[in-house]
C-alpha cells in the first residue's frame, strides 16, 4: 500500500517473553521482568495540511502482565490509549506550536501493580527552530 508523501503510517508490535527454565532453578527468586508479553503502537501522521498544519493520532495497547516486586506481586490489567497532536508552523517566528494529549479518552489505568491510576494529560508545546523552512 502506498501513502501520499505527506501521510506517514507506522506500527510497532513487540513481543517480550522471559524464558525461565525452572527445572534447573531451585531458587525462589522472582524475575522482576515487569513488562507485558505483547504491546503495540500504531500511528498515522499527516503533514503539511494547508502547508502549515500537522496532525498525528497514535493508538497504544499493552497486554495484561504479572508485576513482581518485593512489596507486592499482582496482575496489571491490559489497557488501550489514544494520543493525538495538532501542530502549526509559524514561519515568521521560526517556530512550531502544538497542542496535544496522551490518553485523550481518559482511560484510567495502572502501569505498575499497586501504583496510582493514570489518566489524560494535555499539553501545549512551543518549539523554536532556527533552521525552519
Amino acid at each position: 500500500m502506498t501513502f501520499p508523501r505527506e501521510c506517514r503510517f507506522s506500527s510497532n508490535p513487540s513481543r517480550k517473553k522471559l524464558d525461565q527454565n525452572t527445572s534447573n532453578n531451585s531458587d525462589d527468586l522472582m524475575s522482576g521482568f515487569n513488562t507485558p508479553n505483547h504491546k503495540t503502537m500504531t500511528s498515522i501522521m499527516i503533514r503539511n495540511i494547508l502547508k502549515r498544519f500537522n496532525i498525528s493520532i497514535t493508538h497504544r495497547w499493552n497486554d495484561v502482565f504479572l508485576y513482581e516486586y518485593s512489596f507486592a506481586t499482582g496482575r496489571v490489567p491490559a489497557y488501550n490509549l489514544i494520543d493525538t497532536q495538532i501542530g502549526m508552523k509559524v514561519a515568521k517566528f521560526k517556530s512550531n506550536i502544538a497542542v496535544g494529549g496522551t490518553n485523550i479518552l481518559n482511560n484510567r489505568h495502572t502501569e505498575i501493580y499497586g501504583g496510582p491510576t493514570v489518566g489524560a494529560l494535555f499539553y501545549i508545546k512551543l518549539t523554536y527552530d532556527d533552521f525552519l523552512n
